[in-house]
């Protein structure tokens, strides 16, 4: 039985959004990136959300669950060179998946909340399958998450700089199984008041 896990990346500057985004509350009254997680979370998976050091996400995260405790699937990693772009927060999230033993990981942005539910099911199936690399594409498209399994952890846990595993993807794009789904919600990330529209 392969173990799949997500990796959250939030520890973002949301400088072309003027606020911390990821606390922005969507018109369902819940902050985006706590339903970025929650979207996860509903797989029963555990989720690893990469933050800055002394982040208010995990207490928002805890007040928005209610009265009842937070899902012990969730756990926090705190990402001290987060500043040093997105790749940085990868390496940490992608640390902390391999060794914690899982086989397989998504990696999700906690700017997009609106992917589908089904969505995020039918990538872990593909990964639980044996597919090294999944991606979802809408209208062919390429999308997020993307799913990788454990033979890729080094190379994600190599990652520096802002691109994350973009530069080394496109060398391994005969090896990426493209899902296409109804879901326009894999391409829509927030990153100005206006993707809201």
């Amino acid at each position: 039985m392969i173990k799949v896990a997500a990796v959250v990346l939030a520890a973002g500057k949301s400088s072309r959004f003027g606020s911390d985004k990821r606390l922005n509350i969507l018109s369902s009254g819940v902050p985006m990136a706590v339903q970025s997680i929650l979207n996860l979370t509903a797989l029963g998976i555990d989720v690893f959300v990469v933050i800055k050091p002394e982040d208010r996400l995990p207490e928002c995260f805890k007040q928005c669950v209610g009265v009842k405790p937070p899902p012990k699937t969730v756990h926090w990693v705190t990402c001290e060179d987060h500043a040093l772009g997105m790749g940085h927060s990868l390496s940490c999230g992608a640390q902390a998946v391999d060794q914690a033993g899982f086989d397989a990981c998504l990696v999700a942005l906690a700017d997009m909340p609106f992917i589908q539910v089904s969505t995020l099911e039918m990538l872990v199936q593909f990964l639980a399958a044996g597919h090294s690399l999944v991606r979802p594409t809408y209208k062919s498209t390429p999308g997020h998450p993307v799913g990788f399994a454990r033979k890729w952890f080094p190379k994600l846990i190599s990652s520096t700089g802002d691109e994350g595993a973009k530069p080394w993807l496109k060398a391994f794009a005969h090896q990426m199984k493209r899902i296409e789904v109804h879901d326009p919600g894999v391409l829509k990330d927030i990153d100005r008041m206006s993707d809201f529209d």
